[in-house]
């Protein structure tokens, strides 16, 4: 299930701002995946009914899109704190979890009710008569500072995240005429060679073909242009239909933390190339892994599935290296 998809399908069953509180709480779940935190979610907000919407809209969508998760993950408990000081704050939310357990979503009135617990513990979603926000709790009288990044499943915000695990410093990336072929483009001709991390809350699929999705076959051209500057061949591959109409791609992933600190991502790393032949056969074409995960049995781990799949096939032109490594195996 994702975001978009399910806001589809209940956007007729909520006020504007019913819809934007669960609209909010998607994109706290979708930073958790993120991140591995697995931060606590307080929608706070004076008028009862909206509230309730949008948490109960909220779990709704939890229980689709993570349907493994424990039971206890979508009970809804009020987050009041006693005292009057941080410790008494902390002694009564560790009170509150000895008896009801960690729970993942949490209500109030105001956030008021958990001033005193120290900054950075909660995800706030903060329902008003006319607009909704979000941020992190906030210890004090300060209001909680919002948090303006939203997450889609639309294709153009897809391209955007698989430039995760770099700041790229450019215009072109900043600005409306956003473009990850040219920018993948440019990175691999000035010897930037990078995985190619997938974008939040989704993975590469198990095969890459024609029909899957463009920002997965933007990784897959990039990589092949990596192998270029090794081989002098293949950097002018693109997106395009016409280039990947015979084209089978195998994706070799690796979940690496992002250099940001903001969490773990799928990673494109390598990957072989399978071509139908005019003899309606597939023929091996090419195998390329990043330098740094080169010699640590990917392809040998491989090896059986594609054979499974595939049968006797040709490897074309084989260089030095995978000549030994054909004979290895043989």
């Amino acid at each position: 299930m994702t975001k978009e998809d399910f806001l589809a399908q209940v956007k007729s069953e909520l006020t504007d701002v019913q819809f934007k509180g669960v609209t909010l709480g998607i994109d706290c779940l979708i930073e958790n995946e993120a991140s591995s935190e697995n931060l606590p979610i307080v929608v706070v907000g004076y008028e009862d009914r909206d509230r309730e919407q949008a948490l109960n809209f909220l779990i709704k969508f939890f229980r689709e899109a993570y349907p493994n998760a424990p039971k206890q993950s979508s009970f809804i408990e009020p987050l009041m704190t006693a005292g009057t000081c941080e410790k008494d704050a902390l002694l009564s939310l560790i009170n509150s979890m000895r008896s009801r357990g960690r729970l993942l979503f949490y209500w109030a009135d105001s956030t008021n009710w958990f001033k005193l617990l120290p900054s950075g513990l909660f995800h706030v979603i903060q329902i008003e008569r006319n607009s909704a926000r979000r941020g992190k709790n906030e210890q004090g009288e300060k209001l909680f500072e919002s948090i303006d990044k939203t997450y889609s499943d639309a294709g153009d915000d897809l391209s955007r995240e698989i430039f995760g695990l770099i700041n790229f410093d450019s215009e072109n990336s900043l600005n409306g005429d956003f473009n990850a072929h040219y920018l993948l483009y440019e990175e691999a001709s000035s010897k930037i060679i990078r995985p190619i991390p997938a974008p939040l809350t989704l993975h590469f699929d198990e095969i890459i073909t024609i029909n899957s999705p463009l920002w997965q076959k933007q990784a897959c051209v990039a990589l092949r242009r990596y192998q270029a500057k090794e081989c002098n061949d293949g950097f002018h591959w693109d997106e395009s239909d016409e280039g990947w109409q015979n084209t089978v791609i195998h994706p070799v992933l690796d979940e690496i933390r992002l250099c940001d600190g903001k969490g773990v991502r799928e990673c494109l790393i390598g990957q072989v190339t399978m071509e139908l032949s005019p003899d309606e056969t597939y023929y091996l074409s090419t195998v390329w892994l990043h330098p740094f995960y080169r010699r640590r049995g990917k392809l040998r781990n491989l090896w059986p599935e594609l054979k499974e799949k595939y049968g006797d096939f040709e490897v074309e032109q084989p260089n030095d290296n995978m000549s030994a490594f054909l004979a290895s195996i043989s």
